[in-house]
């Protein structure tokens, strides 16, 4: 609970950052202008558009899985993955097709539901909060813009109940 009141006071400091520096960054348009862009139909890059499509996702997938593997908090749930080749490989697409379709790519997840992909792994929130921060590393490390690392950490810790233990 201390960690999710934490979480929460650090998510409303960034956003009242950003809200504050955009204003500040804001310049002065006249009042036709500002109209203006409000009539024009605005069509919104998917989230997996603004993580680089298809190589984006793949190349952050690999990231957050080979940073979490060399976690000393995180490894040992991944020693299956590390002792078994073909085991990572299934993992690594079932991780890669369940970001592809949750953030608007397309396709198809052919895993297990996440209550069973974790079942009787006894994930603490603290290691899912480690490997919420790896996401957050692996965005910076692809230059992936703010707005998007705050869907990203949003759709990650709304998957929270499904993953920890029961």
């Amino acid at each position: 609970m201390k960690n999710l009141k934490i979480l929460s006071l650090v998510l409303m400091g960034i956003l009242f950052v950003n809200c504050n520096e955009a204003q500040k960054k804001a310049p002065k348009q006249n009042v036709k202008k500002t109209y203006a862009l409000l009539e024009k139909p605005h069509e919104e890059a998917s989230l997996f558009q603004r993580l680089g499509g298809e190589k984006g996702v793949a190349s952050i997938v690999d990231m957050v899985l080979q940073k979490d593997m060399q976690n000393p908090e995180l490894k040992h749930l991944f020693k299956r993955m590390k002792d078994d080749p073909q085991h990572y490989q299934d993992v690594r697409r079932h991780a890669i097709e369940f970001v592809t379709a949750g953030t608007g790519g397309g396709g198809s997840y052919t895993g297990k539901d996440l209550p069973s992909a974790h079942k009787g792994m006894q994930i603490t929130e603290r290691q899912l909060l480690l490997t919420i921060d790896t996401w957050m590393y692996a965005l910076d490390q692809h230059n992936i813009d703010v707005e998007s690392k705050k869907d990203v950490l949003f759709i990650l810790y709304s998957l929270k109940d499904q993953v920890l233990m029961k």
